[in-house]
């Protein structure tokens, strides 16, 4: 019994080596484009997706060789058209089947999204520095006439401010961190 101890932490050691070869190998193949992409689970198979993605990005090609050819002088004018409209209307069908293979993707983001907008929830440096009542049009010609002399007081605290308050940066009050002049505390 004692003999076969040893071999079975070797064979343990050799197991375990084994399974980190493997998923170092697995992700060098993801990392260089070699693995295959997880299966989606839309109304076109996964393999017929591969094929109409390789299919989009060839006729993108040929659109371009095309175009090049006919700016080359290579193609009549007449060629040119006949050829890109049989190319861009197979590439419309592409598309469309692509599109259609997304669709039930897009309605769920789309619904996360407005679920999102509705709870509107922001950031703070998100929020708006204005108060809601500055569009409001002034009642009386003395608001008017003290404007001047609120920009002078706010020119003087400019002049009075350090560098870093010159230069759009804000300290925090309670860390002395600096951050931009938006910053909300």
């Amino acid at each position: 019994m004692s003999a076969l101890l040893p071999w079975v932490f070797v064979a343990l050691a050799a197991v375990t080596l084994m399974a980190g070869l493997y998923a170092l190998w697995a992700s060098f193949r993801a990392a260089f484009g070699a693995a295959e992409m997880p299966d989606m689970q839309g109304t076109v198979e996964a393999a017929s997706r591969r094929e109409l993605v390789a299919e989009k990005e060839a006729l993108l090609q040929n659109l371009r060789d095309l175009r090049f050819d006919h700016d080359q002088g290579k193609l009549s004018r007449s060629d040119f058209e006949r050829l890109d409209a049989k190319l861009r209307a197979r590439a419309k069908q592409v598309l469309k089947l692509l599109d259609a293979d997304v669709e039930p993707f897009r309605e769920k983001a789309e619904a996360l999204i407005a679920e999102r907008i509705g709870k509107d929830v922001r950031a703070p440096y998100r929020k708006s520095q204005k108060p809601e009542d500055a569009d409001a049009p002034t009642e009386s010609g003395a608001a008017e006439e003290d404007a001047p002399a609120e920009s002078t007081a706010a020119e003087s605290t400019a002049a009075e401010s350090t560098p870093a308050e010159n230069a759009g940066v804000k300290a925090c009050p309670e860390c002395e961190t600096e951050n931009d002049a938006d910053a909300v505390f």
